[in-house]
């Protein structure tokens, strides 16, 4: 698997090529074992080919399997949710969600 996202008319990372081996090698092939790390951000940067980026990508698309990153909140994110009228940091918007259900 690599981390990197493909985004039209963006070139893919240089070292791209490197992460399936990487990943095949670090924590056993499974990704999963991510969770585990004492620094997960980290840890996806160690991937060759990516950086906040993707990690920031990869973190917002497995918020939904992996609860302790719900919600991923990257740089830009505050601004959206002030737009639509929401909660601008992730412990406020988790709880006025908690507090709607």
């Amino acid at each position: 698997m690599v981390l990197h996202s493909a985004r039209i008319g963006a070139a893919p990372p240089p070292c791209s090529a490197k992460g399936p081996s990487w990943c095949s090698t670090a924590g056993g092939g499974d990704l999963r074992r991510l969770r585990e790390e004492p620094d997960p951000k980290k840890a996806l940067q160690d991937v060759p080919g990516t950086g906040p980026m993707g990690v920031g990508i990869f973190l917002r698309d497995v918020q939904g399997i992996w609860p302790e990153f719900a919600p991923y909140f990257d740089r830009k994110a505050p601004d959206g949710t002030r737009r639509l009228g929401l909660p601008d940091s992730p412990e406020k918007l988790s709880g006025a969600f908690l507090a709607a259900t």
